[in-house]
């Protein structure tokens, strides 16, 4: 399965004229990043305590603010690894 997402994938890069650029080596892996990204980043934020957002937001911190000061310090080991 991977060597057939691959040649795909190659086959598809050599349509849009991606093969041996910067972009097309970027764009390659980040498609197989973003999965695991995907899974670790929504681990942690299941585990994460809701009642801390909630506190957030009975002091009157909107909800951008509670996501910078809040949920993301939290979430920051998972972003790191």
């Amino acid at each position: 399965p991977v060597i057939i997402s691959a040649v795909a994938l190659y086959f598809l890069f050599a349509k849009l004229q991606l093969v041996n650029t910067s972009v097309g080596l970027v764009v390659a892996h980040s498609i197989g990043a973003v999965p695991l990204v995907v899974l670790i980043v929504a681990a942690s934020l299941q585990s994460q305590n809701i009642r801390l957002e909630h506190a957030a937001a009975s002091l009157g911190a909107s909800r951008p603010v509670t996501i910078r000061r809040i949920v993301l310090p939290l979430i920051r080991p998972a972003l790191i690894v």
